[in-house]
C-alpha cells in the first residue's frame, strides 16, 4: 500500500514534495492532473491525498468528492497560492469543509508539509523498521 498520492499542475513541486517525503519514508506517488489522480487513488488507495485545490481540468473542490465518494474516511492535505491570492484562501476554506483534513498554503516549507503529514498519518515506516 502507498503512503501519500500527491496531485498538483506544477510537475517541479511534485518532483520536490515527493522527494521530500520518500526521504521522511514515504511510499509516494504523483499525478500532474485531477482525472489521472482519480483513477490512480481509486487503483492505489493511498493513506494520504494531498492535492493543489486549483488546477486547469479538474479543481480541487471536485477532485475531494470524487474522493470522498470512493472513501468517505479518506485523509486528505489541501495546498493551493495563499494570501496574496485571497480568493485561494477562501477556495482552501471551502476545501476543508467538503472534506480536507488540512492546508497548506504555498509557499509553504518543508518542516510544515512533514508536520502536517506525521499529523494526519504519522510517521513513515523505515524500510529498517520493517
Amino acid at each position: 500500500m502507498h503512503d501519500i498520492l500527491i496531485i498538483d499542475d506544477e510537475s517541479k513541486l511534485l518532483e520536490v514534495l515527493q522527494k521530500v517525503l520518500e526521504r521522511e519514508g514515504y511510499t509516494v506517488l504523483t499525478s500532474s492532473s485531477g482525472e489521472e489522480g482519480i483513477k490512480i487513488f481509486k487503483k492505489m488507495q493511498p493513506k494520504l491525498v494531498i492535492t493543489d485545490i486549483l488546477m486547469p481540468d479538474m479543481d480541487g473542490i471536485e477532485l475531494i468528492e470524487n474522493i470522498k465518494q470512493e472513501n468517505d474516511s479518506q485523509k486528505i492535505i489541501i495546498m493551493s497560492g495563499g494570501s496574496r491570492n485571497l480568493a485561494a484562501d477562501f477556495v482552501l476554506t471551502l476545501g476543508v469543509g467538503f472534506g480536507g483534513d488540512a492546508t497548506l498554503t504555498k509557499p509553504f516549507s518543508i518542516e510544515d508539509l512533514i508536520e502536517a503529514v506525521v499529523g494526519i498519518i504519522g510517521t513513515a515506516a523505515k524500510r529498517d523498521d520493517i
